[in-house]
C-alpha cells in the first residue's frame, strides 16, 4: 500500500483507470447490442424478405435497425478507444509516480497497444498494393498488440501486490485464459473496475487519516 503522501497520485491514476475501463465496457455492450440487432435483422430478412420486397415496406425496419446498429458500433468503438487510449493508458503512466514497480507493464502496454494499433492499421492499408511488406507490418503490429497483452497480465499482477487485492490478481489469470476464450477477458475487465473503485476508496480513506 502507498503512503499518504503518494495517495493523491495514487487517487488519480485508478481513477483515469478505471474511468477507461467503464468507457470500453460501456462500447463493448453497446458493440454486442449492435451484433444482436444485425444478427436478427439479417434473419427478419431472410424469413419476410422475397426479392420482389427487398425495398418495399417489410425491408425498411430492417433498412432502420441495420443504419442504427452501424451508428450505435460507431460510437462503441469511439468511446472504448477514448476509454483505452486517452483515460487507461495514461492512468498506468501515473502509477510509475507512485512506484517504480509499474514502469515496466506500464512501458509494455503503452508502446505494446499504440504502436501495435498503429503498425495494424498502417500494414492493412498496405496489404492491396504492397502485401509483403503489408503482412511483414501486420504482423509485427500483432506481435506488439500480445506484447501490450501480457503487459495487462504483468499490470494487473503488480497492482494485487502493490494494493493486496486478489481481485487483480483473478483478473490478470483471466486476462491470461482470455486469450484462448476471449469472453473472459470481459469478465477480467470488470473484475478490474471493481477493484479500482477499492483501491481508490481505500486511498481515499488513507488521506482523511
Amino acid at each position: 500500500m502507498a503512503s499518504s503522501g503518494g495517495s493523491d497520485v495514487s487517487i488519480t491514476a485508478f481513477t483515469k483507470m478505471r474511468r477507461g475501463l467503464l468507457y470500453i465496457l460501456i462500447g463493448w455492450a453497446l458493440l454486442g447490442l449492435s451484433f444482436v440487432v444485425f444478427v436478427s435483422a439479417f434473419i427478419a430478412m431472410g424469413v419476410f424478405q422475397m426479392p420482389h420486397t427487398y425495398f418495399g415496406r417489410p425491408f425498411l425496419p430492417v433498412f432502420g435497425a441495420l443504419l442504427s446498429a452501424l451508428v450505435v458500433i460507431v460510437i462503441g468503438c469511439i468511446l472504448s478507444l477514448i476509454g483505452f487510449y486517452l483515460e487507461f493508458i495514461p492512468g498506468t503512466t501515473e502509477l510509475v509516480r507512485v512506484s517504480s514497480e509499474f514502469s515496466t507493464p506500464s512501458r509494455m502496454v503503452r508502446l505494446g497497444y499504440v504502436w501495435g494499433l498503429i503498425s495494424v492499421l498502417v500494414g492493412a492499408a498496405f496489404l492491396p498494393f504492397l502485401p509483403a511488406v503489408g503482412f511483414i507490418i501486420l504482423a509485427l503490429g500483432i506481435v506488439l498488440l500480445v506484447v501490450g497483452h501480457i503487459g495487462m497480465v504483468v499490470l494487473c499482477l503488480k497492482l494485487n501486490n502493490f494494493e493486496r487485492d486478489s481481485l487483480y490478481l483473478i483478473s490478470g489469470i483471466l486476462f491470461i485464459v482470455g486469450i484462448f476464450i476471449p469472453i473472459l477477458i470481459v469478465v477480467g475487465l470488470i473484475l478490474m473496475y471493481l477493484a479500482l473503485g477499492d483501491s481508490i476508496r481505500r486511498h481515499a480513506l488513507t488521506q482523511r487519516t
